[in-house]
């Protein structure tokens, strides 16, 4: 299975306080940036784009992984700019958490410029 999400985040007015900014990991359900340390990319506009493949390794289901990337770009202080893309890549294992809700525990690891971590969650990024 193939699976990609996307958003567009701008503020429309010019006075907006600089942690009020749209910024990677601030979203509802802090999910974006993947590989990309919370807060590191922040602008007036925000771009962000992952697509991630998942795939079973046993047939009941119970094992799996991913093999994810996402990129983002912002705008740049003063003259408004898009600098250029800011990548992360990663690769998961899945572990079926509850068969009747579709729910797995995954472990992650991902990478990008400077920066790598290893996440624990319940339930997918998206």
């Amino acid at each position: 299975m193939v699976a990609i999400w996307s958003y567009l985040w701008s503020a429309l007015s010019n006075d907006v306080p600089y942690l009020d900014l749209p910024a990677i990991g601030y979203e509802p359900y802090q999910r974006s940036g993947r590989g990309i340390q919370q807060n590191r990319y922040r602008g007036k506009t925000l771009f962000y784009l992952e697509g991630e493949y998942r795939s079973d390794l046993r047939d009941d289901g119970l094992l799996g992984y991913v093999v994810f990337a996402n990129t983002n770009l912002v705008t740049r202080p003063g003259n408004g700019t898009l600098s250029p893309p800011h990548p992360a890549i990663g690769a998961g294992f899945r572990v079926k958490f509850n068969k009747r809700s579709n729910t797995n525990m995954a472990l992650d690891f991902a990478v990008s410029k400077g920066y790598s971590t290893v996440a624990l969650n319940l339930g997918e990024a998206f």
